[in-house]
């Protein structure tokens, strides 16, 4: 979830920075929801242009390198970028893609899965907890082993239940993943 986050923020932050009027008609309207009802009028029309068409693709790949590169230079994001370069391919290319920016937008008009999702988020970490108050016999490494066990069990469970979820949504993305790793 992370990741999507700071795909969409990265997203209007492009939109933001490009010059011009780019309002057109749109397909698909965002649905009134928990989580669309907190953007205003003109994150809500880029939003809505992103699910039909994505207009950053337009783009040339070095125009989105370059500006991703100077926007983030000195930040956190911009360390990650030089410490792992390939890291900063993959994001170039699900901007540039087609299809793969507009489905991962799309996710915040399913308030029904989103839903569904945060349910499951929230009961793994509530039986994640319960269970770590287990006491294990043992020795130091044992319960350390435990506890490691009982975090990767639930980030885990919650990865592969967003991919579930989203699996329409997520899948071209994923699929730009696996070219590079």
């Amino acid at each position: 979830m992370k990741f999507l986050f700071a795909l969409v923020l990265l997203f209007f932050n492009l939109c933001y920075a490009q010059s011009g009027d780019q309002r057109g008609e749109t397909v698909q309207k965002l649905n009134e929801n928990f989580l669309t009802n907190h953007l205003n009028e003109e994150v809500r029309e880029k939003v809505e242009k992103m699910m039909h068409e994505n207009p950053l693709a337009k783009l040339e790949k070095e125009e989105i390198y370059s500006f991703l590169k100077y926007r983030f230079d000195g930040s956190p994001i911009g360390k990650i970028f030089q410490e792992n370069p390939k890291f900063l391919d993959v994001m170039v290319e699900i901007i540039h893609d087609k299809k793969a920016l507009p489905a991962l937008v799309s996710i915040v008009n399913q308030s029904g899965k989103m839903k569904v999702y945060l349910t499951i988020v929230l009961s793994t970490f509530c039986l994640f907890f319960f269970i770590g108050l287990i006491h294990v016999e043992g020795g130091i490494l044992k319960r350390i082993l435990f506890k490691l066990s009982l975090s990767f069990g639930g980030l885990f469970i919650n990865i592969a239940s967003c991919y579930y979820i989203f699996y329409d949504q997520l899948s071209p993305t994923v699929e730009i993943i696996k070219k590079f790793y």
